[in-house]
């Protein structure tokens, strides 16, 4: 027992809010040198580093890396992720730090994967569905959704459909043919989005925070649709909808959204959007591909105007092009930020949509019962060019980030997020 005691060491995880044990043992494996280095003239915080199982000389298998860094003599958070589900893993995750110039020097240490750390959860990918619609949920990694499916009490899908957070915010996307994107707002670090929906009022104020988003017909924050002759489509309202959850760990969690029978103007198409969340990360990726023929030119990405009094510009932070809506939320009279941007600078405009008083009207009794509405409302959207594009999506709320209350202050915000997630520092193996 003493011997075993030895092997063992206690190192806090990377947020520091909790302890795992490490079995040390496994000094016959090979070791590799890692230089991790920040080339920019800036700081990067909490960076997503990803690196391809190729780039490792290591044959191997069974063996899964462990970074030392060998000044501080500690861990560095990673976790590797197998995305084809072939039983090997595809990628190794880091999760790092690093400032103006500033340069890590690591060993890598080759370990079974049974004696890799156990970093706490900080991401998670969650669909909760209940069959017999009688409140009771239980937790599905994958679900093809019923044809024509519309979200109406008792519910089949908790919160009415797929929700993915870290530890400081949360979003869900309705599976029916909506298809728009929430915000769950968090005041706390916890994962707690399989206990949302299930007793309390989440479009009011609890322990974990609240919805702090109206959507309507709107495209919500992120959800996505094309441009045809002029007129937009919103992806939703298709024949076949199914859901994917690819990997989950402490720093990033993936799902896919599949969709065919997708009718833009004459055409049928299918699209998929691949989802990532990464810890620390005030937003999240979306990565868009629509298939078929004659595709439209033009994808579109947007946000819900609804209830926010405030400010739309566009911006530009490094080669990301992107819209912004900042101001009070009258959800909470509280200050919420949110942005849009895309590496796809062909094609990109900011745009608003007509205001759904422009479209229907409202007042009449038909309209009001009718919870779908098929065209795109309320929405300041941006453009670029398909049939694939890549959006990176950032939601900031006063009531977590009280310092924020201006416009401004939300832009530095975004354009410190924007370095991080999507300028990667240099590695040498």
């Amino acid at each position: 027992m003493a011997r075993a005691m030895k092997r063992e060491k206690i190192i806090r995880d990377f947020f520091g809010s909790a302890l795992f044990v490490f079995v040390i043992g496994c000094s016959q494996q090979p070791t590799q040198s890692i230089t991790i280095k920040n080339p920019y003239p800036f700081p990067l915080n909490n960076s997503c580093l990803v690196v391809e199982r190729k780039m490792f000389n290591q044959n191997d298998n069974s063996l899964h890396p462990v970074i030392w860094d060998v000044n501080k003599k500690g861990v560095l958070p990673c976790q590797t992720d197998d995305l084809d589900d072939d039983g090997i893993w595809d990628e190794l995750v880091i999760l790092i730090s690093l400032k103006v110039d500033e340069t890590f020097f690591g060993k890598i240490q080759w370990v079974k994967q049974k004696d890799t750390p156990k970093f706490q959860t900080h991401t998670n990918v969650y669909l909760g569905i209940s069959r017999n619609r009688d409140g009771h949920f239980i937790e599905v990694q994958e679900e093809i959704f019923p044809p024509m499916y519309e979200c109406k009490t008792p519910y089949q899908y908790q919160f009415e459909g797929v929700g993915w957070e870290n530890d400081v915010i949360a979003f869900r996307t309705y599976c029916d043919r909506r298809n728009g994107k929430d915000i769950f707002g968090k005041t706390t670090q916890e994962m707690i989005l399989s206990n949302i929906g299930k007793i309390e009022n989440y479009h009011e104020r609890q322990s974990w925070g609240m919805d702090i988003l109206k959507v309507g017909n709107s495209l919500g924050i992120g959800a996505v649709g094309a441009i045809h002759d002029g007129v937009l489509y919103r992806l939703g309202d298709t024949q076949y909808h199914d859901f994917k959850c690819i990997t989950e760990g402490p720093i990033r969690s993936i799902f896919k959204l599949g969709f065919d029978g997708w009718t833009v103007g004459s055409d049928t198409l299918s699209a998929t959007e691949t989802i990532t969340i990464i810890a620390g990360k005030n937003g999240f990726i979306n990565q868009v591909v629509v298939t078929g023929e004659n595709v439209p030119d033009t994808l579109i990405s947007g946000l819900s105007m609804i209830g926010i009094n405030g400010e739309r510009e566009w911006m530009k932070v490094e080669e990301f092009h992107g819209i912004i809506l900042s101001g009070i939320n009258d959800v909470d009279d509280h200050f919420l930020g949110m942005a849009i941007f895309t590496d796809h600078s062909e094609g990109f405009s900011a745009r608003i949509s007509p205001l759904e008083s422009e479209i229907y009207d409202i007042n009449r009794q038909d309209y009001k019962a009718t919870k779908f509405h098929p065209f795109i409302a309320d929405t300041y959207y941006l453009t670029t060019t398909g049939p694939a594009a890549t959006f990176y999506v950032f939601a900031m709320w006063g009531n977590r980030y009280p310092e924020i209350i201006t416009p401004n202050m939300f832009k530095d915000k975004i354009t410190n997020e924007i370095r991080s997630l999507c300028l990667t520092p240099e590695v040498i193996l």
